[in-house]
């Protein structure tokens, strides 16, 4: 079943700057990470916002409608865990 390796932290961040949550998670077979926001809503699809190969959510240019909370999910077909953190935009 997934485990987490690194967890996201909530982080605050200016606008304009950028912003990584880490996300990582080792299992057999290795978990696919995805990404929520807020109640379980899909990303926007948005050129600023990438996953990185890592798994981390990576949000260039941040918006103040940026903040708030992030969910990292990581799915195999054994379980699917996740674990939250909030974005503060200053």
């Amino acid at each position: 079943r997934p485990t987490f390796v690194i967890q996201p932290q909530n982080t605050e961040v200016l606008v304009g700057e950028s912003v990584t949550l880490e996300c990582s998670a080792t299992g057999h077979p290795l978990p696919q990470i995805t990404w929520t926001r807020g109640d379980r809503t899909p990303l926007p699809v948005d050129p600023r916002v990438n996953i990185t190969p890592s798994g981390g959510l990576y949000i260039q240019n941040v918006h103040q409608s940026d903040s708030g909370e992030y969910t990292c999910f990581a799915s195999n077909s054994v379980d699917s865990i996740h674990a939250t953190a909030f974005i503060i935009v200053q």
